[in-house]
């Protein structure tokens, strides 16, 4: 099935039950090869729900499900319920090029897009502006891609990613978000490290990046930050070593790292500039004296997501 096409789509409005959308989509077991391109979808309650396995299914049996859908070139702005894109079990699918905007502001409360229990997906490109709520990506959504996407001004955090095993997060713009820019929640003993490499944070209001791990791994590359009231990298969780950590940059913020006692830190390569401390909140032995810092900025790899 597909429902519109890139320059030749509906406009979806007015669905404004509690729990309607613009489209809405839901099976069990699944729903296969959706493609859902070109369309507007504004002013609804929620702007797209997808769901298979709705009410049935374990997480397991949802994250495993590759529905093949694809989400592409759509403006889904100014829908006021919980959800802008709504996707469960949507495993294998490709979110690409769309603008989510102004979304969530009528319950104050959601996700501007939620892929909960759906492995393989890939999100690409996508412009993530003014919602009331984050992109979360959840438990069970393991091995993405997200690449190359901007998620800037929401009412809380950016982007999260939880137990993402085998997840890489690349080259995203997070900026100006109410709480953490970029979070990355690893509570489970992870089989495949979860990677973030060449991300840009800029001025988010409570902390920039959060790393929070019990789990086993964390790859920590590239990554810089820039002009953070409070924390540019925030460091936290009961693990006792990160899986890698070098070539990041702390610019501008009160602390640049800031480290609990207890998490041994080797860091290899980080550049620090113009925070009130560079790496602080530390106790005697955390930081591997191996360590080495950087005496230039480390270059950023960002590309540009593209506008609609």
């Amino acid at each position: 099935v597909q429902i519109g096409r890139k320059g030749k789509g509906f406009t979806l409005q007015g669905a404004i039950e509690p729990a309607a959308a613009g489209i809405y989509l839901y099976s069990f077991p699944g729903l296969d090869r959706i493609r859902i391109e070109g369309n507007r979808i504004t002013e609804n309650s929620y702007g797209i729900y997808i769901q298979n396995f709705l009410l049935a299914g374990t997480v397991d049996e949802r994250a495993a499900y590759q529905s093949k859908l694809q989400i592409r070139y759509n403006n889904v702005v100014r829908n006021t319920g919980n959800y802008a894109i709504l996707c469960g079990g949507c495993g294998g699918s490709l979110i690409a090029d769309n603008r989510i905007e102004d979304n969530g502001h009528g319950t104050g409360f959601g996700d501007a897009l939620n892929l909960g229990a759906s492995s393989k997906v890939a999100i690409y490109r996508n412009v993530i502006t003014h919602n009331a709520w984050d992109a979360f990506f959840g438990d069970g959504s393991q091995q993405a891609r997200i690449k190359d996407n901007v998620v800037d001004k929401s009412s809380a955090y950016g982007l999260t990613v939880s137990n993402g095993d085998g997840s890489v997060v690349q080259s995203n713009v997070l900026a100006q978000n109410t709480v953490y820019g970029l979070a990355l929640l690893q509570t489970t003993n992870n089989i495949r490290s979860l990677q973030a490499k060449n991300n840009l944070a800029v001025a988010n209001v409570t902390n920039n990046i959060l790393l929070y791990s019990e789990g086993q791994a964390i790859l920590f590359d590239g990554n810089t930050s820039v002009d953070s009231a409070s924390n540019g990298i925030d460091i936290t969780g009961a693990m006792t070593t990160l899986g890698r950590f070098r070539s990041n940059n702390a610019i501008g913020s009160n602390y640049g790292i800031n480290l609990p006692t207890g998490v041994v830190l080797k860091h290899e390569r980080q550049f620090f500039e113009n925070n009130a401390c560079d790496l602080c909140g530390t106790g005697a032995g955390d930081v591997d004296p191996t360590s080495t810092e950087a005496t230039k900025p480390n270059p950023l790899k960002v590309n540009k997501a593209r506008s609609l």
